[in-house]
């Protein structure tokens, strides 16, 4: 779920539910992330007469991987299209996310990091 500032249009906020499942490829074993994020975003209207807006964001939240509580912590980078016939807005996006800390398996020396694409729908009203 997300806002757009009525006052200043190239902002957004949103919340979003996360559970993403990664293999290790090392351990060859699976580890699970949940976590609720909150995103902001900017949208960079360099050509408002466009189809196409490409935006900048960021997200923070609280996770539970693998018996851990993490803050799990994210930059985005996308580029939306109007679909001018519905107050549909589709978007393609690539997330980084990385947490605060490992998990608890004795193989996991590193932070847990993700890089995630993605097409989105977005109903606006």
């Amino acid at each position: 779920f997300g806002y757009d500032l009525p006052v200043i249009n190239a902002f957004r906020f949103e919340g979003e539910l996360l559970h993403n499942r990664s293999k290790l490829s090392k351990s060859k074993g699976k580890v699970v992330l949940n976590a609720l994020m909150a995103n902001a975003y900017l949208d960079i209207s360099l050509f408002p007469d466009l189809l196409f807006t490409p935006y900048i964001g960021a997200g923070i939240g609280y996770g539970r991987l693998e018996d851990t509580n993490v803050i799990p912590m994210q930059g985005i980078v996308g580029i939306d299209a109007d679909i001018s016939v519905l107050p549909v807005v589709a978007s393609a996006e690539y997330h980084f996310m990385q947490t605060n800390t490992d998990g608890k398996r004795a193989h996991e020396r590193d932070k847990y990091y993700a890089h995630m694409l993605m097409l989105k729908l977005r109903y606006e009203f």
